[in-house]
């Protein structure tokens, strides 16, 4: 769905750093002060998914693929801004979540 207010603006995306779903559920439990943890699947679920989906939903079990694939690929990043953004001048994602944590909520 096309959003026409975002466009046309700026928009901060956070993070120099590198972080597992696990540092992530960190930061979310330290920001919101409570418990999170990050859930797994295993990539066997979504390579089935994609399996039976293909039948019936082939853009879905391609995105079930996807899914797999990401869950079995490990990618070596580098932390930085990708050469493209000068880090110092990067939000953390710390930071950004607090700050999105501050916001009212909208219902």
């Amino acid at each position: 769905m096309a959003r026409p207010e975002v466009g046309g603006k700026t928009h901060e995306v956070p993070g120099p750093e590198v972080l597992s779903w696990a540092q992530v559920a960190d930061l979310y439990s330290r920001v919101l002060g409570r418990r999170v943890r990050a859930v797994s699947t295993p990539t066997a679920v979504f390579a089935v998914m994609a399996t039976v989906l293909g039948r019936v939903d082939p853009a879905t079990a391609r995105t079930m693929a996807l899914n797999r694939l990401a869950g079995a690929a490990e990618t070596v990043w580098k932390p930085g801004g990708g050469g493209l953004v000068d880090p110092a001048g990067m939000t953390t994602v710390e930071q950004f979540l607090t700050v999105k944590a501050a916001l009212p909520s909208v219902a």
